[in-house]
């Protein structure tokens, strides 16, 4: 039996068909979100949205008082729930990088709010200022760390987030080579983490994660 850990609550459907596949998880919430009073204009024309979080954020606090024209966003899931409350998407783009190439293209005479949280990466607002498109950012959540410290050995680690590895590194180091296959985990994870709703390839990934961290641990071993 591997032992997971995973930096996000999944389901109880999907940890019991982990179960089923040799994989025991131990889960737990890395990260908490609280949702931010801001000020945005009551009409907004193009606003940029990086995350799920900022969408619900934005939600929540707007109330329906504030109207937006046209959504640019990161990701099918963030599209989703743009369309279903109701918002017009107008283009997407697989990660923050591939939106913004989008956006210098086709939309460089524009005026955007960037609507995302405390703690956000810096390749879009980066992107986007040195194409000289005028940007105003919105803060509309804050991430959490809930430390937690962990005194066993894991198979394998799901991170979710950035943030995520934060909080699990601030209280758990590692040492040596068990560094090395931490970092290797992230990778996986950094991709397998948008698939976190089917139960089939998030177990597909934890497996192949699992084999390639046993033939580190080995090669390291003979070392």
């Amino acid at each position: 039996m591997k032992n997971i850990l995973s930096t996000k609550k999944l389901s109880t459907v999907q940890k019991d068909q982990l179960l089923q596949e040799g994989v025991c998880v131990v889960d737990y919430d890395a990260i908490s979100i609280t949702f931010l009073d801001f000020e945005a204009p009551e009409v907004i024309d193009n606003a940029i949205f990086t995350s799920q979080q900022a969408v619900r954020s934005f939600l929540e606090k707007s109330q329906g008082v504030l109207s937006i024209k046209n959504c640019f966003c990161v990701g099918p899931k963030t599209k989703f729930i743009l369309e279903e409350n109701g918002l017009k998407v107008i283009e997407i783009g697989q990660n923050a990088t591939e939106l913004a190439q989008k956006i210098a293209k086709n939309y460089k005479n524009c005026v955007f709010y960037y609507f995302c949280g405390t703690i956000r990466r810096e390749e879009l607002p980066k992107a986007l200022k040195s194409e000289n498109i005028s940007l105003f950012e919105v803060k509309t959540y804050k991430t959490v760390l809930k430390t937690k410290k962990f005194d066993q050995n894991w198979d394998g680690i799901l991170f979710f987030s950035p943030s995520g590895v934060a909080s699990y590194i601030s209280e758990n180091t590692n040492r040596g080579y068990c560094g090395l296959i931490n970092i290797y985990n992230l990778v996986i994870f950094s991709y397998f983490y948008k698939f976190y709703s089917s139960t089939k390839i998030l177990i597909l990934g934890i497996l192949f994660n699992i084999s390639v961290y046993i033939i580190l641990y080995s090669l390291i071993k003979k070392s």
